[in-house]
């Protein structure tokens, strides 16, 4: 008996820390996003994000590197590394509007989307 609950009581743990985490069911938690955009390394983080082109409207959204969106981010808005980190996890529909050019070629999406199809 002590050996089942040796297994059980993890599993019930490990599965209850799973479904707080799970805020957003259809991609990162608010504490994964914000790991995302924070891990700098040379094995990047990808995010999945709304992008905007304020000068058309069009809304997409895109699969980018976490450093991208933080670059663009910078482009857009002279933001600071950690500003820039703040204001996106402050986006809890992790929807960004970008009108500047530049900014939005780092945002626009190297694929089509119908990739997967």
């Amino acid at each position: 008996m002590k050996t089942v609950w040796a297994i059980l009581v993890p599993m019930i743990l490990l599965s209850v820390g799973c479904l707080l985490a799970a805020d957003d069911a259809k991609g990162l938690s608010a504490g994964q996003f914000e790991f995302a955009l924070r891990n700098i390394s040379t094995a990047p983080n990808y995010i999945l994000v709304t992008v905007v082109d304020g000068n058309t409207g069009k809304r997409q959204p895109v699969c980018m590197e976490a450093e991208t969106l933080l670059t663009a981010l910078h482009l857009e808005r002279q933001l600071k590394w950690e500003d820039a980190v703040v204001f996106a996890t402050g986006q809890r529909e992790r929807t960004f509007i970008f009108s500047n050019t530049n900014a939005l070629k780092c945002v626009t999406a190297a694929y089509s989307q119908q990739v997967g199809s």
